[in-house]
């Protein structure tokens, strides 16, 4: 799948990943944090720049209303308040900034593939797609290259709040951002500690854990597949709990922008379910299917879209904790189904 990514430079400066600009709205907070890695950071900010700044079917206040929709529904007023900027730099209504009530029948249409796209993408299905190209009679049908560009824009910025949350940014915005000095490195430095420390040990246990892996050749039975499958759902619903219960805690009024705030996550198939309900991959194939249906609706797209998923699954600097020259390989695969099992898909 595409070629693999280079290896990273020892020696990284945070001021050598400013290569934001344009439309990209990913504010210098969350572009330090992405220019960790220049290869993620140089394809977002393209993927960004794309989606808001060139030419496209919807306006560009549009977009930046969807990109709120899409970040509402994972409570990340971090990046709602960004684009509630650009919305109105854009010539947006005002008005529409109240909720979702107040903006048009057609974007409140498209709320619905919003949420499920957020929380529970195995459910999508054409019936969602018809419903919202069916014109209701107040000219508020999607034309099919307005509805892939917004939908590519709502699955972005989906990611964007997951990478905001998994780095504790959502936390920090609030707080005085201090500005590291321009000629302060990142550098790959193995920690000191002694021989057999705790650190070590867990990294040594880890390699050998993939080592044998890699030796296994026996086939898994479908029995075991779905014991696998029960393990991920137990642990999406103790995530599930503990996100509900910041979610409680967070939002003053972020609901106004969604229709059925209480849609969450859900474990995609119930616990002892012989045949659940999930997306196979092989019955799809970016490269044969999604690819050319991407391009002929949304043109140059398609490139930015597959651009991104090799740089998902191939990225590795060959490190492991301070340790050097190893084969992630089978860790990063496990990583890539993990996510896969808890959206159902296999």
């Amino acid at each position: 799948m595409g070629q693999s990514i280079e290896n990273r430079p020892t020696e990284f400066r945070l001021d050598e990943a400013s290569i934001f600009n344009g439309d990209s709205l990913t504010d210098d907070r969350i572009h330090k944090t992405m220019g960790l890695h220049p290869g993620f950071s140089k394809l977002t900010s393209k993927m960004e720049d794309f989606l808001m700044g060139a030419s496209g079917p919807l306006h560009k206040a549009t977009r930046h209303y969807i990109a709120i929709m899409a970040a509402a529904r994972h409570q990340c007023r971090y990046i709602i308040d960004q684009h509630k900027k650009e919305y109105l730099s854009k010539g947006g209504d005002p008005s529409w900034l109240q909720g979702l009530d107040a903006a048009s029948q057609k974007l409140r249409k498209l709320s619905t593939i919003n949420k499920v796209l957020a929380h529970r993408p195995w459910l999508l299905s054409t019936d969602h797609i018809k419903a919202l190209t069916h014109n209701g009679g107040n000219n508020d049908a999607w034309s099919m290259g307005e509805l892939v560009q917004a939908i590519v824009i709502l699955a972005h910025y989906h990611g964007v709040c997951s990478f905001v949350g998994g780095t504790g940014l959502a936390e920090s915005c609030t707080t005085p951002f201090k500005e590291s000095p321009p000629s302060s490195p990142v550098t790959e430095v193995p920690p000191k500690s002694a021989n057999g420390s705790p650190k070590d040990i867990g990294l040594d246990a880890l390699m050998l854990k993939m080592r044998t892996l890699e030796k296994r050749q026996e086939e898994t039975t479908l029995e075991e597949q779905l014991k696998r499958y029960e393990h991920v759902n137990k642990l999406s619903a103790e995530i599930l709990l503990s996100n509900q219960a910041k979610d409680d805690i967070s939002s003053d009024d972020l609901s106004r922008f969604l229709d059925d705030p209480d849609f969450h996550y859900v474990d995609f198939s119930k616990r002892g379910d012989v045949s659940p309900t999930t997306f196979r991959v092989q019955d799809f194939s970016w490269d044969e299917h999604g690819y050319s249906l991407a391009n002929r609706f949304y043109p140059n797209v398609a490139d930015l879209l597959d651009d991104v998923f090799k740089l998902a699954y191939n990225m590795t600097y060959h490190t492991l904790g301070h340790k050097r020259n190893v084969d992630t390989s089978l860790f990063r695969r496990a990583i890539w189904n993990y996510i896969h099992c808890m959206f159902g898909i296999r």
